[in-house]
């Protein structure tokens, strides 16, 4: 995420603001190691296209994008010899730049498909990461190449805006729109192209680094983390009890209790956190009404979660959303 929002320094977007209204410091990106939600990337991206006013934000920012935006996996994809090469090489280490990302790789006769989605049911990506994603993949093979090759159509999962004009200026190819993933179709010819001012003998020392930053990544999830998601899961039947939760885990509600009390966490408190952060993302969903988004997030009525969203910003959930 730090290579996104330095590109969108240049864009030029207000990053420390976008950032404040996360709730993140800039200097956390600089933990090489650190992590971030996925609620949290997605309301980074909706402040983006916010404050930049182009729905199509994310064709735009890839200009911008330099090799170590996208980390160890830019570099890894830089030593290789052509396109061929660095999909096979880069698709082991795709949860590096996000757990939950599925990226897949085929070759039927004379078509290449790459395609790629987000594992996360309840907050679909934006459509200006996807758009990211995809004009990403383009616009580093055209560099490394020195190709101004054309995909032979391209399909996002997001529906299509009013304007669609920017995707046919970026791609200059059909364009498909509410597919099941993001996808990239081409010629199976531009997989052999070669790159230029390629070294290879830097990639043994950064698939060492690639692995060690895979072996960091999370393999358990912690005690938080495991009622964080049943909570999710939760959330649209208004099943939200202490009770419940602790059924779930297999626990008795006292002994739910006495582990959030090791760990310095009240049920409540975390259940208020996670309602909050999705409200933020719905609201920012012009399609959606505040009714529904109260009854998304397990309330029983619409009063309560407008009494609980003023409690939390002081704003009422229109108030907000302005």
């Amino acid at each position: 995420m730090r290579g996104i929002l330095e590109a969108a320094a240049q864009y030029p977007l207000p990053v420390d603001e976008i950032l404040a209204v996360v709730g993140i410091d800039f200097d956390q990106l600089n933990d090489i190691d650190g992590r971030m939600s996925h609620s949290q990337g997605c309301r980074i991206w909706q402040e983006i296209t916010s404050r930049s006013g182009d729905p199509c934000i994310g064709l735009s920012l890839v200009e911008f994008a330099k090799p170590d935006t996208y980390d160890v996996l830019g570099y890894i994809a830089s030593s290789c010899s052509n396109m061929s090469e660095a999909l096979r090489r880069v698709a082991p280490y795709i949860k590096i730049l996000h757990t939950s990302s599925i990226l897949t790789f085929e070759v039927e006769k004379q078509q290449a498909r790459i395609t790629h989605t987000i594992k996360e049911p309840l907050i679909p990506t934006p459509a200006a990461y996807d758009q990211w994603v995809i004009a990403t993949v383009v616009l580093f093979y055209r560099r490394v190449t020195g190709v101004d090759w054309t995909p032979l159509w391209v399909g996002f999962e997001h529906t299509p805006p009013e304007d669609i004009a920017p995707y046919h200026h970026f791609f200059r190819s059909p364009v498909k729109f509410e597919q099941p993933v993001n996808e990239l179709v081409f010629d199976v010819e531009i997989l052999n192209l070669p790159f230029q001012n390629t070294d290879s003998s830097l990639y043994k020392w950064l698939d060492i680094c690639a692995k060690e930053r895979l072996a960091k990544l999370p393999k358990t999830e912690s005690f938080v983390d495991n009622i964080h998601q049943i909570i999710i899961e939760q959330l649209p039947t208004g099943d939200l009890s202490l009770v419940s939760i602790a059924e779930t885990l297999g626990y008795s509600p006292r002994t739910l209790q006495r582990k959030f009390k090791e760990v310095g966490l009240s049920y409540q408190k975390l259940l208020d956190e996670i309602r909050q952060e999705f409200a933020f993302l719905y609201l920012r969903e012009d399609k959606i009404s505040t009714s529904e988004i109260g009854y998304l997030l397990g309330f029983s009525e619409p009063s309560a979660f407008y009494r609980s969203f003023r409690r939390w910003t002081g704003k009422s959930p229109s108030e907000f959303r302005r």
